[in-house]
């Protein structure tokens, strides 16, 4: 695509309470390209996360911390959308999983994700993954 013109508009929302994390995102672009006309994406997520300790997370400087915790774990909750309109498709994602924090740096993630895509309004069935991951940082 050779985008000659484009244009974004998002809103994000984050919520904390007793550990509760509740965070949500929608964003729009479109995208105008001078030989194949104007595309509209749109898709967004909304989550809730729950650290079993209760403790809440930091936010600075327009990040989120990890919880200052070891030995904790953390349920997690997503449900995600992406629309592309000009091509008639659409994805969808659920996924619930459960984090063990080791300590501050040492993180280890696994998830359990459902998929559905759409393709020219014809429902393509459902997908299923698992997921596992480490985060170290430093």
């Amino acid at each position: 695509m050779d985008a000659e013109d484009m244009s974004l508009a998002s809103v994000e929302l984050m919520c904390q309470y007793l550990g509760f994390v509740s965070m949500a995102e929608w964003i729009k672009t479109d995208i105008h390209d001078p030989t194949r006309g104007t595309y509209y994406y749109q898709g967004g997520y909304y989550q809730m996360t729950y650290p079993l300790s209760g403790k809440n997370r930091h936010y600075k400087n327009g990040e989120l911390a990890t919880i200052k915790a070891e030995h904790d774990w953390e349920l997690t909750w997503r449900m995600s959308q992406f629309e592309l309109e000009q091509e008639n498709r659409k994805a969808q994602t659920f996924v619930v999983g459960v984090n063990y924090l080791v300590n501050q740096d040492l993180m280890f993630k696994a998830n359990f994700i459902r998929a559905k895509r759409r393709d020219e309004s014809v429902a393509e069935g459902y997908d299923n993954a698992f997921s596992f991951r480490a985060q170290y940082s430093f």
